[in-house]
């Protein structure tokens, strides 16, 4: 669903070969899983969770990196989480989520390819922390323009 920001279930069920990740990614899941985590805790994530996400893409990446049919169900079961959830709102929470990705992608270029190498760009968590992260930068500018100061996060 977070792949490169643009990939859905047509792009994956079409047999796109994104699942194959830049080779550094593969060659040491433990140094890529410290360098997200390293890229995660400067941009302000919990160090916990920063050591959580990490630990996650490392087991990931020690798996074979899911087919196009797993991505895309994968993106659709995501997408039927999220309206369950979310409702009308869920389309909203994606393309929030989407936003942080890319976001947080001009610091760390591989996430887009790391999200979707792990499959982790459909889990249900990663999506909602990412959402979450560009509601509060959302909110903070908006007690900015009130006078506010920024809620600390």
């Amino acid at each position: 669903m977070l792949s490169q920001g643009v990939v859905d279930a047509n792009d994956a069920a079409q047999g796109d070969e994104g699942t194959t990740a830049p080779p550094a990614l593969d060659a040491n899941p433990y140094k890529t899983a410290a360098a997200l985590e390293t890229h995660l805790a400067g941009a302000g994530v919990d160090p916990f969770l920063a050591k959580f996400y990490g630990s996650r893409v490392q087991q990931a990446l020690q798996r074979p990196a899911p087919t196009a049919d797993q991505l895309a169900t994968g993106h659709a079961e995501a997408e039927t989480a999220l309206a369950n959830e979310y409702g009308e709102d869920a389309e909203h929470i994606g393309h929030l989520a989407r936003e942080e990705m890319q976001r947080m992608s001009r610091d760390f270029p591989d996430l887009p390819k790391l999200l979707e190498r792990t499959g982790l760009g459909n889990d249900l968590q990663v999506i909602k922390a990412l959402a979450s992260r560009a509601y509060e930068r959302l909110l903070d500018q908006k007690r900015a323009e009130f006078g506010l100061p920024a809620k600390e996060h």
